[in-house]
């Protein structure tokens, strides 16, 4: 549950498309008909790895398949990035770029005796409010005058912007759908885009998938911020999808105790930051004392054996108290 509130995005992309199944149908919809047609879908296999930086997991998440060409056997690598932000970034390309070498770096320790890098192409899925802008060659990075020069790399990720997608027109198994259908929501604020979720999650019963339910029922509980639209929500399932009403009313017992479990974690942290600042200053005023006795010292031209004997610091010991105590009042006064 708390991951499901934490990371929702994060959540509900992973869980939905580490199902071979629901991915194989997500990318044989956007990917290009050349690179489909090539490709042995029945070998497709999800890795159990992520590449994207800590700091952006509230924002992006990842996925990596394994897969064989029909050819020859070879594997190829896809990649599918979820970018769930308000607005498109145009470095995505620079940090698509380092998680790609993250990739092959950690195929080549794998795979020392390979004689050829894996390719690897890439899909980022884009939710937000609005619809990407920025281009998707890489070597528009860089000023137009030396995008031909030596070792500018070049490279175009595959763009699926679902801020142009009306519900619809979504492709992919019944669960993928679904899920980007939930996603399109969070940014959309839109009761149509809602409303088409009611009868995909009766199906979705209907084929036994009662966790699966659950699963996007509380990511929309998570990232629905407008009361008014959650409670038509709420009703239309209570309506239309069998169990719906049950359901309604444990997702709401489990966000009250959710809540309150929040609440004592920020009561915790709150009373753990009052006391590493009352410690701080506890420590801040000795460093203080510490400081000022020594340099009275010096002021009364005692030597510096005397002073490291009567206080144990010596004079390279002192100099970096004077520093501690000015990182600590320059912190404080900021």
């Amino acid at each position: 549950m708390a991951g499901e509130l934490s990371k929702p995005h994060d959540h509900l992309f992973r869980s939905v498309f580490r199902e071979e199944s629901e991915a194989a149908g997500l990318l044989r919809a956007h990917l290009p008909e050349a690179v489909t047609s090539e490709l042995r879908w029945s070998s497709l296999q999800r890795q159990d790895a992520s590449f994207i930086d800590d700091r952006l997991r509230a924002s992006e998440s990842d996925l990596l398949y394994a897969v064989q060409r029909k050819a020859d056997n070879a594997p190829a690598w896809l990649y599918v990035l979820l970018e769930h932000q308000s607005t498109p970034d145009p470095w995505l390309r620079l940090r698509l770029l380092k998680y790609s070498i993250r990739i092959w770096e950690r195929d080549r320790k794998q795979h020392p005796n390979e004689e050829h890098l894996r390719p690897i192409v890439p899909l980022v899925l884009y939710q937000g409010r609005h619809g990407w802008g920025p281009a998707r060659e890489f070597s528009e990075l860089f000023a137009a005058a030396v995008r031909s020069w030596p070792g500018v790399p070049r490279y175009a990720h595959l763009l699926l912007d679902q801020t142009k997608v009306e519900p619809d027109e979504l492709r992919g198994e019944l669960r993928g759908r679904i899920a980007q259908l939930a996603l399109m929501a969070a940014y959309r604020a839109s009761w149509p885009v809602m409303q088409r979720l009611v009868p995909l999650l009766a199906e979705l019963v209907q084929v036994g998938g009662i966790d699966e339910l659950r699963q996007v029922v509380v990511y929309l509980a998570a990232t629905t911020k407008e009361p008014e639209r959650w409670s038509r929500f709420a009703d239309a399932v209570r309506r239309e999808v069998p169990g719906g009403g049950e359901l309604m009313t444990k997702t709401q017992e489990m966000l009250e105790v959710y809540g309150e479990v929040i609440k004592q974690e920020v009561q915790q942290e709150a009373e753990q930051k009052a006391q590493q600042e009352a410690e701080q200053k506890v420590q801040q005023k000795v460093l203080t004392t510490q400081v000022r006795t020594i340099e009275g010292f010096l002021g009364q031209e005692v030597p510096w054996s005397t002073i490291e004997a009567a206080t144990g610091i010596d004079e390279v010991a002192f100099g970096r108290l004077k520093q501690q105590l000015e990182v600590a009042t320059s912190g404080k006064s900021q």
